[in-house]
């Protein structure tokens, strides 16, 4: 038999374990569809529309939910993460232990209450949540270690010797090769640690880069770039941004597109142990 469970929590909330035991059952589940934010325009003195859509707004998740008979206190736990206050971690589990979370709150809550039926005692609970990034998330954290490469190659020797086998390229020295496995762009987290000066963070496989000329990063301590806040903080300190040392005439920022890419750290001068360590999570529509 095909099981979800929902497992939601919250700060100073215990947390509530939906489909599989306990008084709260999962009669159905629709994880939804997140809105299209649409972007289009008329064609000028022409038919037709220039459609320039790209972007995913919020999605809604429901679910049908069983309480077997139980207490007043119990109903209320589940309506405590229907709460608009309340920024709640949703993980689902499926019934192949996948696990997925999106943090959602509250949208619509319909509990009938039912005096006379067949059925006196169990109450069915519709309950509806809005994820606003609109994408789900594997559970697993995933990370990546890209190590410090200057921005020249030093060049080897020429041989006139020719070998019967051909032999891949190698990625370039200073890369790492960075998969998300979901079909959604998933936006990172990156540290670059020092001591390195100018760094740069290149998405080799969509030619765009993040560069900080003549920034420094001592040893012992990292630049925190989030590629999904577009916040550059020193330490990852909300007090220290260093946002003003990007040079925004030669950056992009990125995100990771499903399938594998090429991810390089190129500082202009650096010292072991410099390397950028990225974490991400993959995403589904």
């Amino acid at each position: 038999m095909s099981v979800y469970t929902i497992t939601l929590a919250a700060p100073n909330l215990p947390t509530l374990t939906i489909g599989v035991g306990g008084s709260f059952g999962l009669k159905s589940l629709d994880l939804g569809f997140p809105q299209i934010r649409q972007s289009e325009f008329a064609r000028p003195d022409a038919d037709g529309i220039i459609d320039e859509t790209t972007f995913i707004g919020k999605r809604l998740i429901t679910a049908d939910i069983v309480l077997f008979p139980g207490t007043w206190l119990e109903e209320q736990s589940l309506r405590a993460f229907m709460s608009p206050q309340t920024r709640a971690s949703m993980l689902i589990t499926t019934p192949d232990n996948n696990e997925l979370v999106t943090t959602v709150r509250g949208a619509s809550l319909s509990a009938p209450i039912v005096l006379e039926d067949e059925t006196a005692g169990v109450k069915r609970i519709n309950a509806q949540w809005s994820a606003a990034l609109g994408v789900l998330e594997s559970a697993e954290v995933k990370t990546g270690v890209i190590p410090a490469a200057g921005s020249t190659l030093p060049s080897g020797r020429v041989y006139d010797l020719v070998f019967d086998r051909d032999y891949p390229d190698a990625g370039p020295s200073g890369s790492a090769t960075i998969t998300n496995a979901g079909t959604q762009n998933a936006y990172p987290v990156v540290k670059i640690y020092g001591p390195c000066v100018g760094p740069r963070l290149v998405n080799v496989s969509q030619g765009h880069e993040l560069d900080f000329p003549g920034l420094t990063i001592l040893a012992g301590e990292f630049l925190e770039i989030d590629l999904r806040a577009k916040t550059i903080r020193y330490n990852g300190d909300p007090a220290d941004s260093r946002y003003n040392t990007l040079d925004f005439t030669l950056s992009t920022w990125w995100g990771l597109t499903p399938g594998p890419q090429q991810v390089r750290f190129i500082p202009d001068t650096f010292s072991l142990p410099s390397q950028a360590q990225i974490t991400w999570r993959d995403a589904w529509i």
